[in-house]
């Protein structure tokens, strides 16, 4: 489906693109958010980051916390680059990631 839709949504602005595609992004299926979040970052989508940056914060699937740092760094807005390092950075307590796991940290390098 998303390879159909895909050429539409390169046809919108960006800030429209962003503004579609957030609601699924922060919604309760999981698949439909992970779809939602790669296509933001196949269309690069600089107007999308401070959603993106706020779900990773927010909302607790770890593959949609992956798929928000792997389009992030697809999008590759210097705005960004603070959600990204704080993932990196998080502290670990007894070798524990307290917020993110160690798949979400890689994909966030």
């Amino acid at each position: 489906m998303r390879r159909d839709v895909l050429p539409l949504l390169k046809m919108l602005d960006s800030a429209t693109a962003a503004e579609v595609l957030l609601e699924p992004a922060r919604g309760v299926d999981p698949r439909k958010a992970v779809v939602a979040i790669e296509t933001l970052g196949e269309l690069k989508c600089a107007e999308a980051v401070p959603g993106l940056c706020e779900i990773l914060t927010t909302i607790p699937d770890e593959e949609i916390k992956k798929a928000v740092c792997l389009a992030l760094a697809n999008i590759g807005s210097p705005e960004a680059i603070p959600s990204l390092v704080e993932v990196v950075k998080t502290k670990k307590l007894m070798g524990f990631s307290t917020v993110y796991s160690n798949s979400v940290r890689a994909a966030a390098t």
